[in-house]
């Protein structure tokens, strides 16, 4: 039996040039992504956040369960 781990990661930045070429990589490999955006969050793998605010920084953190082995 094989148990297969969730791939979920989530990808500051996703909205810029090596953001959206990280993120299409991961899409294509078919992981669950998330990307964070602070101006250019308009598409569906986009999550707007401004990251020099902590407690919506946390938030988004807490609410996305990445793969806990890239956590780190």
């Amino acid at each position: 039996m094989s148990f297969e781990r969730n791939k979920t990661i989530l990808i500051t930045g996703a909205s810029g040039v090596l953001g959206r070429q990280v993120t299409n990589r991961f899409l294509d490999a078919k992981w669950d992504v998330t990307g964070l955006a602070l101006n250019r969050a308009n598409k569906s793998h986009l999550k707007r956040c401004d990251l020099t605010n902590f407690d919506e920084t946390n938030a988004v953190i807490r609410e996305i369960q990445v793969d806990e082995k890239f956590s780190n």
